[in-house]
């Protein structure tokens, strides 16, 4: 199945404490864990960033530093290509690791298949809230490989949660696509209008 979303396309770059009230009246895209809906997230195409929050459900507290492994602790992954990609190697993912208590956590960068150092210009934050965690962030087309103000690219959002009734972490994925397999048909069309 192919997804296609459409994202509005703003005016100005807010700050990041100016990202909640700027996304207050997007559309929120929901998680889906068969027939639980384990969080959303808005996301909106400014000029120079792609900015998005998300509230996600977690039966854990943010930890206060990195959980050991690190792929086993609260992350929000956000997958990007170009629309024309050809193969994984274009998907660039910024993958941000929620640990806090409040506005700290981990940021690693994937570009294509290799780790490379994260941009310094992408700004995110994470906070614990009832029943789980929110992250706030936004992150420069250009970190994408994309050119400021795209109108058309592929995504994917991830989240590593664990859920009521669950003992250990799950990947969750906003469009259904696997990852850990990526496949670029699996990823959304989306349009920024």
């Amino acid at each position: 199945l192919r997804y296609r979303v459409a994202l509005s396309r703003r005016d100005g770059n807010p700050l990041l404490d100016e990202v909640g009230a700027a996304l207050a009246d997007a559309t929120p895209l929901t998680f889906m864990q068969g027939e639980d809906r384990p969080g959303e997230i808005r996301l909106a195409a400014f000029p120079s960033a792609l900015v998005f929050q998300a509230a996600l459900a977690d039966t854990r507290a943010l930890p206060e530093q990195p959980v050991e492994g690190m792929w086993d602790g609260p992350y929000l992954g956000v997958l990007v290509a170009p629309g024309d990609a050809r193969d994984t190697a274009a998907v660039r993912q910024p993958i941000f690791f929620a640990h806090g208590p409040t506005e700290s956590g981990t940021l690693w960068f994937f570009d294509g298949a290799r780790q490379v150092d994260a941009p310094v210009d992408i700004a995110w934050r994470t906070q614990a809230r009832v029943g789980g965690w929110e992250i706030t962030g936004m992150i420069p087309w250009a970190a994408l490989g994309l050119a400021d103000g795209t109108a058309a690219f592929r995504l994917e959002v991830m989240a590593n949660l664990v859920l009521p009734g669950a003992t250990a972490p799950t990947l969750v994925t906003l469009f259904g696509s696997k990852p850990a397999r990526l496949e670029l048909e699996t990823l959304a069309e989306v349009q920024a209008l």
